[in-house]
């Protein structure tokens, strides 16, 4: 789903009108209908989360997704051991 900020929506609209106008309605329809009726929403936690029948119909195929092509099976333990610090790289060339 598309994420909306204030500052972006209004120039988003405008384009759906000019380049898809018979569809417009219905794009900010299905926006809507997963934003509780808002076309952005800036609550922390909801930005990227929908709700309704649409938000879990994408939920699901995306889980679906993720099984079919075993995504996210495994967890990665990240390490810093290749890394060090800039000052520590600038002390080398002195």
């Amino acid at each position: 789903m598309v994420r909306l900020p204030n500052a972006v929506k209004d120039l988003f609209v405008d384009w759906l009108q000019r380049e898809l106008p018979d569809q417009t309605s219905k794009i900010l329809g299905r926006i809507r209908a997963v934003r509780c009726g808002k076309l952005t929403c800036n609550e922390f936690g909801m930005r990227f989360t929908g709700e309704g029948q649409i938000a879990e119909t994408i939920d699901q195929l995306f889980e679906a997704t993720c099984r079919r092509f075993h995504l996210n099976e495994t967890k990665l333990s990240l390490s810093t051991d290749h890394f060090r610090s800039v000052h520590t790289a600038q002390m080398e060339i002195f």
